[in-house]
């Protein structure tokens, strides 16, 4: 009886984790205002999520012509809990671009900051 009750409530943790994975894959997308006053659209689509480990592609795009670092870039990234933590580098036209997110998942959005910018993204 008691391995039963072990393996029950071992089989209910992992249908847990992979339901919080699932309701995390999509694509989220923000915007903010960059220092020089020009807005900054960001998306990052969650395509994978498992087992804490995550991954997708993310766009930043700048409304200005032969601006660094705008494109797609593939990241990776990890969720322990309610924290994300999202990674990709070496992206954009001279291939020298890195993007950092830390933040926290809240329901459909994804709030935290990229360096010193804060950031929301909406599902």
């Amino acid at each position: 009886m008691r391995s039963m009750i072990v393996f029950g409530s071992t089989a209910v943790l992992v249908a847990a984790t992979a339901l919080a994975d699932e309701a995390l894959v999509g694509k989220y997308s923000g915007s903010f205002t960059a220092q020089n006053s020009v807005p900054v659209s960001i998306t990052l689509d969650i395509k994978s999520a498992d087992g804490g480990a995550i991954q997708g592609v993310g766009t930043r795009n700048v409304p200005r012509p032969g601006a660094p670092c705008t494109g797609e870039f593939p990241f990776k990234g990890t969720v322990k809990g309610d924290r994300i933590n999202v990674v990709a580098e070496k992206y954009g036209p001279a291939g020298d671009c890195t993007f950092r997110f830390n933040g926290a998942v809240a329901g459909n959005k994804l709030v935290g900051k990229i360096g010193p910018v804060d950031l929301e993204l909406s599902k």
